[in-house]
């Protein structure tokens, strides 16, 4: 590529929004192996996700039907922080799936507002 190929192509890369998730530091309470798969599905890092939950010996029909973060559902709760690819995954092994049609997702209005730090607790 030119030199001038390359510029347009870090000005277009640098014009583009920041994703959601992105907006969010994700801040765990404990070192409980449960708030590290938490923060995994919050981030939409299923990779991540995925390992973690096998690592630590767990299923995932388990994680996905009794895992709370912050006392909400693990897959209900990546959904909000419009992490759908994990939420989806998880949800996929809950008994009970959703639509996710009733689960508040965060506002995409606080892209301007800087990061927002969310501390997670998982039971």
């Amino acid at each position: 590529m030119t030199f001038t190929k390359l510029s347009i192509l870090a000005l277009l890369i640098g014009a583009t929004p920041v994703t959601l998730a992105s907006q969010y530091k994700f801040v765990a309470t404990d070192k409980d192996p449960n708030t590290k798969i938490c923060i995994a599905a919050a981030e939409n890092n299923l990779l991540r996700y995925m390992r973690l939950v096998k690592h630590h010996g767990f299923t995932y029909q388990v994680i996905a039907d009794h895992l709370k973060c912050n006392e909400q559902n693990i897959a209900d709760f990546a959904y909000s922080f419009s992490s759908t690819r994990t939420a989806k995954f998880i949800d996929a092994y809950r008994k009970d799936s959703t639509s996710f049609s009733n689960v508040a997702v965060h506002s995409p209005s606080q892209i301007n507002q800087g990061v927002k730090v969310i501390y997670i607790t998982a039971k």
